[in-house]
């Protein structure tokens, strides 16, 4: 039986491992990824992916599931429908080459070796909150009726979908325990220059930021970051290859476990700050009248209020993220931390959590704006 060890080898050595090499190869991959998984005295190998479902992965993963199911279904799929001139479904038992094969090509002198049949045996709607979807329902009118189906014979264009992105309301998002939990990603910027980090143990180009995991509550569950003191701050902090809607979130806070371990001198104008960026759409930029979606906190005041190396606990109110000008529909890295002088931190875990009491007795006046 799986435990917490091999749960944890699972994730670092294959789970993470795929998710990164996506991201650098620059898939957009939507869709369902099963890793078939072989385990030898509590080691996992992986054998294959599967990009689909059979009964025994459905049995085990849906009734888990949080989310709308439509609405995960109608995000790969109305993409696929946009990116497509035909979409054919096909169900094929037995012969499933030959079966593939006799609807798309056609006979020697060109003629139709056979047609499409298949039907429509439900109304399909045109977003996952759609009600009205029987067939004599009033003011029906789904993506597509009942008993809809092409044949060769048939010339329709569809205009572009709406690719609707499933939200998943959780109580608590974790984005980093000693690691960037996937989909998201840890990255470093150098003198400007920006890198994604995959390495449990990683020194940048110019030895200016050094990253190591280490032991805290269990193991390799922290990391220490240490910068160099350098005329242009440095930064470490999580992305996410995507971005993250927080809009559903109440009372919401950041909450960052860490452990400072250098001192941070204010007569030197030496700073540390925490950043978040987003994007915004078009509306969303007519409306604020500017594009730049990025905030940013001078937190130093912050962590010098607690004792040096004693573990400690950063609370953000996520309103003050707002307030500050962060669209939190479409967050890319809620995360980042910058420093002009010799930081050395060490972080435990950071997540967002929601509906929390504390966030409503933290004044967003206690932090800084840059």
């Amino acid at each position: 039986l799986i435990n917490d060890e091999l749960e944890k080898k699972i994730i670092d050595k294959i789970i993470k491992p795929t998710l990164n090499g996506l991201s650098e190869l620059g898939s957009q991959y939507k869709g369902f990824l099963y890793a078939g998984l072989m385990i030898v005295e509590n080691e996992p190998y992986l054998i294959e992916y599967n990009v689909r479902m059979g009964d025994p992965e459905c049995q085990t993963i849906l009734p888990r599931l949080k989310t709308n199911f439509f609405e995960i279904i109608e995000a790969v799929i109305n993409q696929e429908l946009n990116l497509s001139n035909a979409f054919v479904q096909l169900w094929l038992p037995g012969t499933a080459v030959e079966g593939i094969t006799d609807v798309i090509f056609s006979n020697a002198d060109g003629a139709i070796k056979h047609d499409f049949s298949g039907k429509l045996a439900y109304s399909w709607p045109k977003n996952s909150s759609q009600i009205n979807l029987n067939l004599n329902d009033k003011d029906y009118s789904p993506l597509f009726e009942y008993g809809y189906g092409l044949t060769f014979n048939d010339s329709v264009f569809i205009e572009k979908l709406d690719e609707e992105r499933p939200i998943t309301e959780l109580d608590k998002v974790v984005l980093f325990i000693g690691s960037a939990f996937p989909p998201n990603n840890e990255f470093v910027i150098e003198e400007g220059i920006k890198r994604k980090v995959n390495a449990d143990f990683y020194e940048s180009t110019k030895k200016l930021i050094k990253l190591q995991k280490m032991d805290y509550l269990k193991q390799d569950d922290a990391k220490n970051i240490s910068f160099d003191k350098s005329l242009t701050p440095n930064f470490w902090g999580v992305e996410n290859q995507y971005s993250d809607s927080f809009s559903y979130m109440e009372d919401a806070i950041l909450e960052i476990q860490y452990r400072l371990n250098s001192r941070i001198n204010l007569n030197n104008n030496e700073f540390v700050s925490l950043s978040s960026e987003c994007t915004k759409n078009d509306y969303q930029i007519h409306i604020s009248g500017s594009k730049d979606c990025n905030i940013s906190f001078d937190i130093t005041e912050n962590l010098l209020n607690n004792d040096l190396k004693e573990w400690s606990t950063l609370e953000i109110p996520f309103r003050c993220f707002k307030e500050s000008g962060l669209e939190d529909s479409s967050v890319t890295s809620l995360v980042s931390i910058s420093s002009n002088s010799s930081l050395n931190i060490d972080i435990h875990s950071i997540m967002l959590i929601n509906k929390s009491d504390q966030a409503k007795q933290i004044e967003c006046s206690s932090f800084k704006n840059l």
